[in-house]
């Protein structure tokens, strides 16, 4: 499974990079970024995976991207999951996304926490 998501975060990785060096765009940044933590988390690099989603969450928040800033930050949370401060991370997620209405979200990172679903449903 895991030699799966390598092929498939590299083949990602590299389609977002031909198409971010024709286009100075915000959001094909920032997918870069993503994909690229993506393929660095898949091959156990969490050090390189942590650095571009820091920097593409120094993006959302600079463009005003809340939504992307909340997934960014899950994804942060998902690194960190094995330290107490991952499940934290992602439970505050869960509190700003519920709060802003992203409800989608807030279950994702209701559920990487590993809490049952509030009895709002989410």
């Amino acid at each position: 499974a895991g030699a799966g998501r390598v092929a498939a975060a590299r083949t990602r990785l590299e389609a977002l990079e031909a198409e971010a060096e024709r286009s100075p765009a915000i959001d094909r940044r920032l997918a870069l970024l993503s994909a690229r933590a993506a393929l660095a988390a898949a091959e156990g690099r969490d050090a390189a995976a942590r650095r571009d989603l820091e920097t593409a969450l120094d993006l959302a928040r600079a463009s005003g991207r809340r939504l992307a800033e909340l997934e960014l930050r899950l994804e942060l949370a998902r690194l960190a999951l094995a330290a107490e401060e991952g499940r934290a991370a992602a439970l505050e997620v869960e509190h700003e996304a519920r709060g802003v209405g992203f409800t989608d979200l807030a279950r994702r990172a209701r559920r990487l926490a590993g809490e049952r679903p509030s009895a709002l449903g989410l």
